[in-house]
This record gives C-alpha cells, sequence and structure tokens, in this order.
C-alpha cells in the first residue's frame, strides 16, 4: 500500500532541501548550463564516479566535444584517453552511441 504524503508536507520538505542546497550547495559546471547535451555528459560521467573526480574531465570533454554532433565522429582511442580516470571505459563508447543517435534520429540536440 503507498502511502499519499499531504502537500503540506512535501512543500515544506522542498523548501528544507532548497535551503540546504542554498546555504551548502556544492559549484559544478554542470549545474552552472541549461544546455541538455552538457548536463547528459555530465550524468554519464557521475555514474558511479566521485563528483570531485568528474569536475576536469567533464571541462576538457566539453571543450574538446561541446555538442553531439562533435562527438559522433570521435575516434575510440580520443574518448578512451579523455575517459582516463573516470572508470568503465564502456560508458565513453555508449556516450558517443547516444552522439551519433542523437544525430541520425534528433538533429544533435538531445530531445
Amino acid at each position: 500500500m503507498t502511502k499519499t504524503v499531504p502537500d503540506s508536507d512535501a512543500s515544506e520538505f522542498r523548501h528544507a532541501v532548497l535551503e540546504r542546497y542554498r546555504l551548502h550547495g556544492r559549484s559544478f559546471p554542470w549545474r552552472e548550463t541549461q544546455d541538455p547535451w552538457a548536463i547528459l555528459v555530465s550524468e554519464v560521467m557521475l555514474q558511479q564516479t566521485q563528483t570531485a573526480r568528474v569536475v576536469k574531465p567533464y571541462i576538457q570533454w566539453m571543450e574538446q566535444w561541446p555538442t553531439a554532433a562533435s562527438l559522433a565522429d570521435a575516434n575510440l582511442s580520443d574518448l578512451y584517453q579523455a575517459w582516463s580516470g573516470l572508470g568503465y571505459n564502456s560508458r565513453a563508447m555508449r556516450l558517443r552511441d547516444s552522439a551519433r543517435l542523437l544525430c541520425s534520429e534528433y538533429g544533435g540536440k538531445v530531445p
């Protein structure tokens, strides 16, 4: 049986979380953008990887491949080199596969 949370409790919780973030939230490059591609890249990089380890590779990655189209044509050796230190290299390959799909099906844009 699912318990329903009253709207007032949900509102209080939402306020508490946002207030805690306002007071203690850390700044990261992916929090400073509205670009869906940049956010997708960060989500993939952050899987099973400590946040502090992602910052530098994320910035370098976005400088090298700022769009899905730019990543779609990248070769795997370049990807793996850029992914170094993030673990699970298959995520880099899957991200490139995603970029290729975005280009072929969505004009290079994250839907």
